[in-house]
Formats: C-alpha cells, structure tokens, sequence
C-alpha cells in the first residue's frame, strides 16, 4: 500500500482531489512562502484517512470514467439502494417511470437523501430550519459548518452553545435544560469534533425522548466507524422512527473518499425533503463519485485496516502527549483532542512555516491551551513528532 508522500508524488491531479482538495490549497501556498514541496508536507488537520483512499472505490472511479460525460441521476438510485442494504434500511424501487421522474422537491418515498459531501446538507438544514426568531442548540467546542451558514443566513437566529462536561463528552442534560418554546432544532456530533468522545447509548436515548417533537434533533456521525465497539450507537434505527430525527453521515473520512464530496442523511421523509429543496438545482449526483461511494461500502478490508491504522496511532500519540507532560483526551475518531495548557498559536504559525499542519484550539474553537492532531501515515507521525518536539521545547 502506498504511503502518503509516495501517493503525493506519483498520483495525477485527479487523483489527488479524491483524497484532498482544499488542503492542497494550503500546502500551495506553503510551497508559494516557504519552499516546502506539497509532497513533504505534513497535513494532520483534516482528519484524512492516512491511508488514502478505498481501492475498490477509486477502481470502480476508474471503471465509470468513461461515463463522466453524462448526467448523473438525481436520486442516485443505485447508492441509495446500497445505503439501504448496508443499514439495514427498507427500501422501495420506483415501479412506476412517473414516479420517478417526479419533481425533484417530492424526490423519494425512501428515507435516504444523498449530497455533495455532508457540508451540503448541512448548509441545506442551516436554511430549511433557520429562522431568525428562534434559537438553536450546539455543543461547544463543536464542528462549525452549521454554525457559520446559520450565521450567514439567519443573523437573528440565536446560538446557544452548550460546554461539553469534564469529560470533554456532549452535556445531554445542559442541552435539554437549554431548549426551550423557541429552539428550532439541536444539532450534536457523535463522536464529537474536535474532543473525540462518545455520547453513551443511554444520555443519546434521554435527548430523543424528552426533546419536543417541535425541535428537530440532527446528529452528525461522521466518525461513527471510528469509535470503539460499545462506546456509543449509532441513531439510525432510530431515525425512522422518530419524526424530528436526522442523521447525517460521510464518506469523507474511514472510506477516503473526501475529494468526491459523497455525504448522506437518514431520517423522516418529509425532513428530507425540506433539505432537498436548498440543495443545488435538480440535486444531479456527481456520476462517478456515487459509483466509487458505492465499491466503498464493500471493501471491507480496506476500512478495518485503516481503523486498526487508527487505533495503533492513536495509542502512540496519546503515549507520547503525556510524555510530554500534557493531556490527551482519549479519541474515538481520526484526530487527538490534547491539551497543553499553553497559548500555541504561534507554534501553530512555526509548524506551518516548517511545512506541518495541525488545528489549534484558539484559532478554531475559541480554546487557547488545546491542540486537535489528526492521526497520518507512520512517515508523517514521525517526522511530525521531530517538529513537534523542537517548536514546543518537550
């Protein structure tokens, strides 16, 4: 299997926007200020599978190339069916050849809805369940996309922003002490970004129960494949049977595959569809990212290794930010939540001046003293833990 820098300076630029986009930007203009070649930079801040991408999905990429000249189909019937197969999920074919060419905004009777990446979506639910009278309830720290697009949007839309507790877990009780007549929905992420932890099974089960059937609850489980068996569960049973409860889910981070920008949610019909109507145009799906989605699911390998990657890095980073004298959170995710207790701005700045990126907590999240690392190739953890310890002083 190919490591990362060998994949940096072999693969074509197609293939390098499978497994990264706006990160290239980055190491560009890294290149542009310092002299760093793209590919002996270091990117530990986009929780990237280090292990790039699936197989099987970029050879189905490469079997349906030749079809790139064609719409794709806006229901994207054939992931969709595979989504169904692979969460257990009913599914009911489309018979009639009117019903399927349907206006789009009455696009499924089935409860899965597919997007351009899980920023999509979000941005689509930022504008369907906005409203600038209400509020709506988060985590803090937490992944920020809705947050921005509300605040774009809906300026007048109040924000309220729940501390995680002392295990760096979401608080469910503080956020159902926070709702109220006025929130409009509750957005949590499992496990959360950017302090990798678990919500447990029983505090998921208490937020959809005692939260009005008024307030829409969206959970992200980005990172669901990454968490330890029996730390938490997944809420897609109960999505279909609940009337206010999406979940949404990528195929950015365990499958690789976050430069053809594949994400989903799962929920009610009638959710979905108000998300389907903000998303762009007639929805079309990009043809060969729903066919490389699609492989994906079945390389099962491929996702166990990069999970036991995961795991085996995880434990020797989580090692030696103790042995350095500061606090790792422990991590159910691709990423290291570590506090230092330091302002690390400006060896944040240092280490991308040397070509290494890593998320600081102030930047990003207003919490100065914390650094999220995401988890890379063996090549990269080493020569990151060569800068790290000479910018730092450890």
């Amino acid at each position: 299997m190919l490591n990362r820098r060998s994949f940096l300076r072999s693969a074509s630029a197609g293939a390098l926007s499978v497994y990264m986009g706006q990160e290239l930007m980055a190491m560009e203009h890294a290149r542009q200020t310092t002299g760093i070649a793209i590919e002996d930079t270091i990117w530990l801040a986009s929780n990237l599978n280090p292990l790039g991408a699936s197989p099987k999905a970029m050879q189905a990429l490469s079997d349906s190339s030749n079809q790139a000249y064609r719409y794709g189909d806006h229901k994207a019937l054939a992931l969709q069916e595979k989504l169904h197969q692979h969460h257990n999920l009913p599914f009911q074919s489309y018979e009639d050849p009117k019903q399927y060419f349907a206006k789009y905004d009455a696009f499924t009777h089935n409860p899965v809805l597919i997007g351009n990446g899980c920023t999509q979506l979000l941005n689509a639910a930022a504008m369907a369940f906005g409203d600038n009278g209400g509020n709506y309830i988060e985590s803090f720290p937490t992944y920020n996309q809705l947050g921005r697009t509300i605040t774009e949007h809906h300026p007048g839309m109040k924000r309220t922003q729940v501390p995680v507790n002392d295990q760096y877990q979401n608080n469910i009780p503080a956020i159902l002490a926070a709702t109220n007549k006025n929130t409009r929905f509750i957005y949590l992420v499992n496990p959360t970004n950017p302090t990798g932890t678990v919500t447990a099974k029983a505090d998921l089960m208490r937020l959809i129960n005692e939260t009005p059937e008024n307030v829409i609850i969206i959970v992200d489980e980005a990172y669901m494949e990454l968490a330890d068996p029996g730390a938490t569960v997944s809420l897609i049973p109960e999505s279909l049977k609940r009337p206010n409860l999406l979940v949404f889910k990528t195929f950015s981070k365990v499958y690789g595959l976050a430069g053809l920008r594949v994400g989903y949610a799962i929920g009610p019909v009638p959710l979905l569809q108000q998300l389907n109507r903000r998303t762009d145009g007639m929805g079309f799906q990009n043809l060969v990212s729903m066919a490389a989605a699609s492989a994906a699911l079945d390389d099962n390998a491929f996702i166990q290794a990069s999970i036991h990657h995961g795991n085996k890095t995880k434990a020797v980073m989580q090692q030696r930010f103790s042995d350095y004298g500061f606090t790792p959170i422990p991590s159910h995710t691709s990423f290291v939540w570590v506090k230092t207790g330091r302002n690390n701005t400006a060896a944040v700045e240092t280490l991308r001046r040397r070509g290494v990126f890593i998320k600081d907590g102030q930047s990003y999240w207003q919490r100065p003293g914390y650094l999220r690392v995401s988890v890379g190739s063996d090549d990269d953890m080493a020569r990151f833990y060569r800068h790290f310890e000479e910018v730092m002083g450890v």
